[in-house]
């Protein structure tokens, strides 16, 4: 499941987190100005290793930046390692609080998402949670 499951789940994950969590006041018309150059990327941050039966845990961290500068560093999904064997079976995806917005498992281990948990529904066949999270269908 690894970096291809995390790629995916980065673009849900901003793409969730901007039609989920808008924790800024609406720009006033007045307000507006040139855009300034922003741009997003992620980070796999060092695996914690837990001692069984706890699973291993893996960050993933959103950077922002304005033109060149860092402006914002913050986890924003957390990979779980369940049995241990290097791949992620569980990706949480965490709005800007840090709170969990949706959840990815891969139960098989075949590095395919099984099924998607968001908004309090689950969704288990590809054609069903790709409507919902429409950058699965990619």
């Amino acid at each position: 499941m690894g970096k291809d499951l995390i790629s995916i789940l980065i673009v849900i994950g901003i793409g969730m987190v901007a039609c989920v969590s808008n924790d800024e006041k609406p720009t006033q018309v007045s307000d507006i100005s040139a855009p300034e150059q922003l741009s997003y990327r992620y980070e796999v941050g060092e695996s914690r290793i837990e001692e069984d039966p706890l699973p291993n845990l893996q960050p993933v961290y959103v950077m922002k930046s304005q033109v060149s500068e860092l402006t914002r560093k913050r986890i924003g999904y957390k990979g779980w390692d369940f049995d241990k064997d290097g791949q992620l079976d569980m990706l949480q995806v965490l709005n800007l609080k840090g709170r969990q917005v949706a959840t990815a498992f891969d139960f098989n281990g075949d590095g395919e998402i099984d099924m998607v948990s968001a908004g309090g529904k689950s969704y288990f066949e590809k054609e069903r949670f790709s409507k919902v999270i429409p950058q699965l269908a990619k």
